[in-house]
């Protein structure tokens, strides 16, 4: 019965709504009375307190944000725990049909369809910006984005809400004078495009979003617009394209660009960035930032009449040779040794921004040619027998240069650096030319070979401690690098403050036979932040070129040391790519370097090998990693010999296809975590082998770990423990037993590699092949390391119980002695004649008969003549 009445009661009260809304919307007949009567004034009232208004926000729909409906609820609900008051909240839609109006007393929340929402602003509200204002009888609060938005209702609540000025009459009377208006101060005060508001634009852009969200960031901080980076690519009536989308306009603007060569300008009405390489189109953005976003005014119009153009200047601004342009030669190499042809096109590339084609046919068939003797051609035979022993030449004859030496050890690469260094002037150290115009009208040098020989780079990780090298007093140990060198290593590492690294600098520039690897605190600073995951920061750019500025004029600066063992991540990598380009284009003479980890069977790209992926991101001209492969584990000595040529192999092929430099750091130190067996100590064979497998390898410099030993009772180590006379200087500063084991090694190492440095390696073989287990994709698959020697070039066979076989160009091959704990002989058989190196002298002698010995963990050097 009670449930019969109430639903009497509501079907009641439903009939009445009904005719009150009929009554209200009744469908308007034509008036008897042809004047109409005017509506009755409406009374305002003069007791408003909060509770009077309504809270109204933009409808939602496919197009607009739901946040003011969110901010709405935000007011509504501190309205009530202050005032308890349930004031009405609704979105604008105005149905008059239907009774839905638009109240007297509102409060505007965005950009309603109120005209007050529109009026209340007195400029253009940016991404920030917002204003409280109160307009005959409405409260309006809008601002230039959601997030400003609620900032605005924030702002609103904090004063004047919680504070109870809203629910009283004097208080809203109060709030009913409110014109508040706050502005972000940004750095521009309007940015526009060719007069075009920034903020009508949208960014067109592939390239990762690391990038377009700094750009955006950039944008929003300063000049107080949020732009937008749609994922897809489409057309927009304003563009902002950066980088190659498939633009038009950003085909016009990288016309005639290459390498990190950029360009920021307006056309057609969009700006456009753009650049031939990855890395530039980085520094482009960049450059943007500190030329056009970091400008202090009030407007800014960006337009094609202030365009931003990086060209790289090149050191030498023209080359003439006889008579002839450098632009007309070719340079001309024999087809089984072009190395070192390729590394002269690399070198007049670095100094006057000119490539010239290597080519390997006669030099007849060109009428300007730079032709290196190891051509055999009549013209290079008829010069070269006139030239001494230990002598260099370059000599023309018409249009035509000749270049070489009569030396089988060093080949023309010495002949090759006194042409570039005395002829063009220029400084291959320091990347420094003597004039910006060469114009030479005839060749005629002839020098000591010495002089100009490259040498084979021996170096080592964690070098000499500042507590060693440097007194109280700031002055450095020389002492202690002379002993370095006496070592046999020829390039240190160094690093502490700017003022200790530059006395090192100046003092190996008098020695003149060791070089640096540099490692800066301000590129530690920055390298260390990405490597985190963190980007680079405003004026990063300016802090490079000034630590360039510091050293680049030091002959011994060999390399700038960016960082160990970074994360394999792609954004890392990218931005480490980034750096290391503006290095590149800063200081072009010097090598940008990073060790790796050896090799990760989970790298994040696998359609290329790990260090072939590393190459394309950075850049770097030189691999380097490292592996230790001699263990200990409850008192058994192992020996993983299989890792170590499986981790050479990997990275020459990688180092091959980039036509770049690598080296690997070995095993000197003994060392184990904490707790645990690891690294054993080495002797001087295995310390042999180590080096000799790397050089037969083709690898372009060797590296130890460790030169000092590290000090295990300092937090240096990181959770490991090292033996304190491990490494080749022990912790108190002493010289240990591997001391005079690198010595006596790198004595050998020096001479063979002199031999090879220049000279590409062509293949590797092993007499037996091993195999190893690797774990791919968490399987474990048997793989085969290295490739069996059944002959190759004239040599027919190699008799010997195992060994590690490299053939490089110019006929030369280095055979290693793969076991450590004894010697082994080796018989050659071919129909040529050899000749081998004597690893103390430097001296070569005929092989006859064709066999010999090699020590434990040893090699052979052997030059191939054939008949």
């Amino acid at each position: 019965e009670n449930n019969m009445k109430k639903i009497f009661i509501t079907a009641a009260m439903l009939m009445l709504v009904l005719l009150g809304v009929c009554a209200c919307t009744a469908s308007p007949t034509e008036s008897t009375n042809p004047t109409e009567t005017p509506s009755p004034t409406q009374t305002l009232k003069d007791d408003l307190t909060v509770a009077d208004f309504t809270i109204v926000y933009p409808r939602k729909t496919i197009f607009t944000s739901a946040e003011p409906e969110k901010h709405s609820r935000t007011l509504w609900n501190a309205i009530k725990e202050a005032t308890s008051s349930f004031v009405s909240v609704s979105d604008d839609e105005i149905n008059e049909e239907y009774g839905f109006v638009e109240n007297t007393y509102e409060i505007l929340i965005g950009s309603t369809n109120r005209e007050e929402s529109a009026d209340a602003a007195t400029r253009h509200l940016k991404y920030y910006d917002y204003v409280i204002k109160y307009i005959d009888t409405k409260l309006v609060i809008n601002a230039g984005s959601d997030e400003a938005l609620g900032n605005a209702v924030d702002y609103f609540i904090e004063n004047y809400v919680n504070t109870n000025t809203a629910s009283t009459v004097d208080g809203w009377k109060e709030i009913m004078k409110l014109d508040y208006e706050y502005i972000y101060n940004s750095n521009i005060g309007t940015l526009t495009i060719d007069g075009v508001d920034i903020s009508e634009f949208t960014i067109c852009s592939s390239i990762p979003t690391v990038h377009t969200d700094k750009f955006i960031a950039e944008l929003l901080e300063k000049a107080g617009e949020k732009l937008t980076c749609p994922a897809t690519i489409t057309n927009h009536a304003h563009e902002i394209i950066i980088g190659d989308c498939g633009k038009p306009e950003y085909d016009k603007a990288v016309e005639g660009l290459s390498g990190n060569e950029y360009v920021i300008d307006v056309i057609d009405g969009d700006l456009v960035i753009a650049s031939a390489s990855e890395a530039g189109l980085t520094h482009a953005m960049y450059a943007f930032y500190s030329e056009f976003l970091s400008r202090e005014c009030e407007t800014l119009n960006i337009t094609s009449d202030i365009k931003y153009e990086y060209k790289r200047t090149y050191p030498i601004k023209s080359i003439t040779l006889c008579g002839h342009d450098i632009k007309d030669y070719v340079i001309v190499a024999n087809p089984d040794s072009k190395s070192l042809a390729n590394r002269l096109s690399n070198e007049i590339e670095e100094m006057s921004g000119i490539v010239l084609d290597v080519v390997t046919d006669s030099p007849d068939n060109y009428d300007a040619a730079i032709v290196l003797c190891g051509v055999n051609d009549s013209t290079s035979k008829r010069i070269l027998s006139t030239l001494a022993d230990g002598k260099a030449t370059a000599k023309s004859e018409g249009a035509k240069l000749y270049i070489g030496t009569n030396s089988i050890s060093y080949g023309d690469s010495p002949a090759v650096n006194a042409f570039v260094t005395e002829i063009l002037g220029y400084d291959m150290d320091r990347g420094v030319p003597m004039n910006e115009i060469v114009d030479v009208a005839e060749v005629d040098i002839t020098v000591d070979l010495e002089k100009y020989r490259d040498k084979f780079a021996i170096t080592y990780f964690f070098g000499i401690t500042p507590d060693f090298l440097v007194n109280e007093d700031g002055t450095v140990n020389t002492w202690r690098i002379d002993e370095a060198v006496e070592a046999g290593i020829n390039v240190i590492e160094i690093g502490g403050w700017p003022d200790t690294v530059k006395q090192v600098l100046e003092y190996c520039d008098k020695r003149g036979d060791v070089r640096c690897r540099v490692s800066d605190w301000t590129l530690a600073h920055i390298t260390g932040t990405l490597r985190e995951g963190g980007d680079f920061y405003d004026g990063w750019v300016d802090d490079v070129k000034a630590v360039v500025e510091r050293y680049k004029g030091y002959s011994s600066l060999y390399a700038y040391n960016i960082c160990d063992e970074p994360p394999y991540n792609e954004s890392v990598m990218q931005k480490l790519g980034t750096l290391c380009a503006l290095l590149e284009e800063l200081d072009p003479a010097r090598m940008q370097y990073i060790n790796q980890y050896p090799y990760i069977h989970n790298w994040f790209n696998r359609d290329k090998s790990q260090y072939e992926v590393f190459f394309d991101y950075t850049g770097v001209e030189m691999l380097s990693y490292d592996t230790y492969v001699f263990s200990e584990s409850n008192g058994i000595k192992k020996t993983n010999k299989e890792a170590y040529y499986f981790n050479l192999e990997y990275a020459r092929d990688a180092a091959l296809k980039q036509n770049a430099e690598y080296m690997n750091i070995a095993l000197l130190a003994d060392h184990h975590p904490v707790g645990a067996t690891g690294y054993r100590y080495i002797n001087e064979a295995e310390i042999s082998w180590q080096a000799f497998v790397s050089l037969a390898y083709g690898v372009n410099a060797f590296s130890y770990y460790t030169y000092f030993t590290y000090d295990s009772s300092e937090d240096y180590s990181s959770g490991w423990v090292y033996n304190p006379e491990g490494g080749a200087i022990s912790v108190s500063g002493e010289k240990t037993e591997h001391y005079y084991d690198i010595q006596n090694v790198d004595r050998r190492l020096q001479i063979m590699g002199d031999v090879l440095v220049d000279r590409q390696s062509l293949a590797v073989f092993h007499i037996n092949q091993q195999t190893m287990n690797l774990n791919v994709d968490d399987i474990i698959k048997e793989t085969i390391i290295g490739e069996k020697f059944e002959g190759y070039n004239t040599i027919e066979e190699i008799v010997a119980p195992d060994a590690v076989i490299g053939f490089f160009e110019d006929d030369f091959m280095l055979i290693t002695n793969k076991d450590f704990d004894n010697p082994i002989d080796v018989e050659v058989k071919t129909s040529s004649k050899l000749l081998i190196l004597d690893n103390d002298t430097g001296e070569w002698s005929e092989l006859e008969p064709k066999s010999f010995s090699i020590e434990k963990g040893g090699a052979a050097l052997i030059k191939i003549i054939k008949q």
